[in-house]
């Protein structure tokens, strides 16, 4: 029973050593990779900015489709109101929910033209609310964009210089220190392979290789988050975030 409980016991410590083996050697992964595949989604929008509120503006189509949305939804919204204010003003019986009793042939004529025009409120008022916010819609976009491949690019250089510096500093032998952190992934391996089957193995490297992926992992992941949430003000230093569209400044960008 007690071996049971110590082969359980053992077991899990074998299985935290490589989760944490395996973050250490996926952590500088992970940024590099990040860099490379965010950086063509950065200089492709980045070639596109000025630094106006022209950057994530309406196109000339879509202008043309927020006057024409706009034009029907304020129309439709009149038309409402109108309505109410008539079938108020006669006097006309409501339902529960507001809307004007169908009893008679004036509450059917007036409750007939609300709903006409909600149909057309209810039609036109998505469209018109997603190309309003557009411009923003677009700027949040290309402010991910930027912000994840300058945490990427950052902490990907913080790791490389961290561990560069560690490595100096822990191994007498420069080049044989970056062998040992290369091979860390192997030795990885090997090590919980001895400590399950009780082979022998002896790698004289395996504190200074934890101490050098720790620290440059930790530091990594701490740059990385500074870097996102930071990044996210100068963002609006390279493109400031535009207004939501309306008539009055459609046509200014």
């Amino acid at each position: 029973m007690a071996k049971k409980k110590n082969d359980k016991g053992g077991g899990l410590i074998l299985l935290l050593i490589l989760v944490l083996g395996l973050a250490i050697i996926a952590t500088p992964l992970v940024m590099v990779f990040g860099t490379l595949f965010s950086v063509f989604s950065y200089l492709k929008i980045r070639s596109k900015i000025k630094g106006s509120y022209s950057d994530f503006w309406l196109t000339t189509s879509e202008k043309s489709d927020f006057k024409t949305v706009s034009v029907k939804l304020v129309e439709a919204i009149e038309n409402i109101e109108k309505a109410e204010k008539i079938g108020d003003k006669e006097g006309l019986a409501r339902n529960k929910d507001g809307s004007f009793a169908l009893r008679g042939n004036r509450g059917k004529e007036v409750q007939g033209f609300i709903n006409t025009n909600l149909s057309v409120k209810n039609k036109y008022l998505p469209i018109y609310q997603n190309l309003k916010s557009l411009p923003q819609e677009r700027w949040l976009k290309f402010r991910k964009i930027y912000t994840r491949f300058y945490s990427f690019l950052i902490s990907s250089l913080a790791w490389l210089i961290t561990t560069g510096i560690l490595i100096s500093k822990e191994f007498s032998d420069f080049s044989y220190g970056v062998n040992a952190i290369i091979r860390f992934p192997v030795d990885l391996v090997k090590m919980l392979f001895s400590a399950r089957t009780g082979a022998e193995y002896e790698n004289p490297d395996t504190l200074l290789q934890w101490k050098v992926l720790l620290i440059s992992a930790g530091i990594c992941l701490v740059i990385y988050l500074i870097v996102l949430f930071a990044s996210r003000a100068s963002a609006k230093k390279v493109s400031p975030i535009p207004p939501e569209v309306n008539m009055d400044n459609l046509n200014k960008y």
